[in-house]
């Protein structure tokens, strides 16, 4: 009796020591708030589980419930620095303080912005641009978004949080330039982000507004900012830190190493989450795994800058 209580203290010690990660698994929509056809008999059959996880072959009536051949879903953010403080003309007094103001129509200054989501085949490679006859212009989006598909909160809050910045490589549009070369180029390209997916009747530009619903309601589980501050890591003019730093702080909310890009081997720029996805990308599991590329930084004296 007395080793059986020595052993549960022993787990309530370790449990306590090692919390459970922020996010493991992300939030699963269902069929009907997108429209797509329900996965549930994919789920209880024979050839379910996570993309690049699964070797049969998929039956043509569950297309629609498998990414395939781009298994890897990837949420990739900016953090969009101000460049004074790479030259050192920024304040050096600069603190972190929480000035978010997603809700509102105001900036969002300590918040890592929506670069976009990519569909990377198994191997970390990828296809591009896949179906012209489904691309979107960036001039006609307010209008798909905010009155075709009456979602003007939508239109304003990406406005805020899915930024152009000076890394993307949309550099010459405004923010809507990036949305279109983001479903463009990527959400062409999943394979259960196709109209021969939905039931009923498919409306023209719903993928694209349905790829941007899904990018944001993604982004709004993996807080990056939050994750990193909850580890003591802010934005600094002066403060320097170790890759390992932000390695390791974002495993343990996100559930598998992340991404941590660089410029200029040093300067944190953006942020890419790795998942598996069962079922549709709409509406299925993202479960995380460990990042597929190396990161551009070096492994010490990286510069978290401020962005204002």
């Amino acid at each position: 009796m007395q080793l059986f209580q020595i052993c549960l203290l022993a787990l309530i010690s370790i449990s306590e020591a090692a919390p459970a990660p922020y996010n493991i698994q992300v939030t699963v929509s269902s069929a009907s708030h997108f429209g797509v056809r329900s996965c549930d008999s994919y789920y209880s059959s024979p050839f379910a589980g996570f993309s690049c996880e699964v070797n049969q072959t998929v039956p043509r009536e569950d297309l629609c419930c498998v990414e395939t051949p781009n298994g890897v879903v990837m949420q990739t953010q900016f953090w969009d620095y101000a460049p004074s403080y790479v030259n050192g003309t920024g304040p050096s007094n600069h603190t972190a303080v929480n000035q978010d103001n997603i809700s509102g129509m105001g900036p969002a200054n300590n918040v890592f912005t929506i670069h976009g989501l990519w569909n990377d085949k198994c191997d970390g490679t990828y296809n591009q641009f896949c179906n012209d006859a489904l691309e979107v212009d960036a001039s006609d989006l307010e209008t798909i978004i905010a009155e075709q598909f009456n979602d003007r909160p939508l239109y304003n809050k990406m406005k805020q949080i899915w930024v152009n910045t000076q890394n993307s490589n949309v550099q010459d549009g405004g923010s809507e330039s990036l949305w279109e070369h983001e479903y463009n180029k990527h959400g062409t390209c999943m394979t259960t982000l196709q109209p021969r997916c939905y039931e009923g009747n498919y409306q023209q530009y719903q993928t694209a507004y349905d790829f941007y619903r899904r990018v944001v309601e993604i982004w709004d589980t993996l807080p990056t900012y939050e994750f990193l501050a909850n580890a003591e890591i802010y934005p600094s003019a002066n403060q320097t830190y170790s890759l390992t730093d932000f390695q390791e702080a974002l495993a343990q909310n996100h559930g598998g190493q992340v991404y941590v890009g660089c410029v200029s081997g040093n300067i944190v720029s953006e942020i890419w989450y790795y998942h598996h996805v069962k079922g549709n990308v709409l509406t299925g599991e993202l479960k995380p795994i460990d990042t597929l590329t190396n990161s551009t930084c070096k492994s010490s004296q990286i510069r978290y800058l401020p962005k204002y």
